[in-house]
């Protein structure tokens, strides 16, 4: 068997809905809007650290204040959401952090429209290096939390090299549309997308010979989707939630994947 059909067998087994339970992609899936969708992903990406369980009951408690979401956040002023979040915490963030979270992620849709319009301006940078979802990610989290005085930001800095998984797993979530990923975002492209690279993809990453690096970094997030690419160059990220579900599902295990490892030949 080769790597290629592996993947395909894994992905044919459990890219299904019955194995979504548990993940924050669910909330974002209560949301037909797109406008609502590319909210709900960035605040359910953005705090997805931590058990899953938490990351659900924490996204859920957020998305509950704003009911009819994209309308009722941008209307929202500075002193509800205070009234509103003054006893929020979440792991290593606390209220003010997410007040300036909510309050970038307003901003941005004034000025932009959308969160897609930023993260398009971003990729059309005049450098090369920006010419990509990096040049994307950067404008988008400039945008949101560039000037945040928030004693810890939410989102991850993208010039920092690391892997940025959860602003990655935002963009697969947007930008691909199938039975999983509800992806309301139309002018990226699914080929440009990158890894969210977790402890889960890295070990079976490593197991499928796809890197041998160590760090879970960037370098190794682009190691990892070159190899993907080469089974899938138009669609290399569409593996990721079937490998992700033998790590994180309760009822799945590596067990299948390292019986059949073994009889990789290519």
């Amino acid at each position: 068997m080769s790597k290629a059909e592996l993947l395909e067998s894994i992905y044919r087994k459990f890219h299904k809905k019955e194995y979504l339970h548990p993940d924050p992609l669910e909330l974002v899936l209560n949301y037909t809007n797109p406008a609502d969708q590319e909210i709900a992903g960035i605040i359910a990406s953005s705090f997805a650290t931590g058990r899953v369980k938490s990351i659900v009951k924490a996204v859920s408690g957020i998305l509950a204040l704003f009911p009819d979401l994209r309308s009722d956040l941008l209307k929202s002023k500075r002193e509800k959401l205070e009234e509103l979040l003054g006893g929020f915490r979440y792991r290593f963030y606390n209220s003010r952090s997410l007040i300036e979270f909510l309050e970038g992620i307003k901003k941005t849709i004034i000025e932009f429209g959308s969160l897609e319009n930023c993260f398009k301006v971003g990729m059309m940078g005049t450098e090369e290096e920006t010419k990509s979802v990096f040049g994307g990610m950067t404008f988008l989290v400039d945008n949101i939390e560039g000037k945040s005085k928030a004693n810890r930001r939410i989102l991850p800095v993208p010039e920092n090299g690391s892997a940025m998984k959860r602003l990655n797993m935002f963009l697969r979530w947007m930008v691909r549309k199938d039975s999983i990923d509800p992806g309301p975002w139309n002018n990226i492209s699914a080929a440009d997308l990158i890894i969210p690279l977790d402890t889960h993809i890295m070990q079976i990453s490593r197991i499928l010979g796809f890197t041998d690096r160590k760090q879970s970094d960037r370098s190794t997030a682009l190691e990892i989707t070159k190899a993907l690419k080469v089974i899938d160059p138009e669609d290399p990220v569409r593996f990721d939630f079937s490998l992700s579900r033998l790590g994180i599902h309760p009822d799945l295990s590596y067990n299948e994947l390292l019986q059949n490892g073994c009889e990789i030949i290519s």
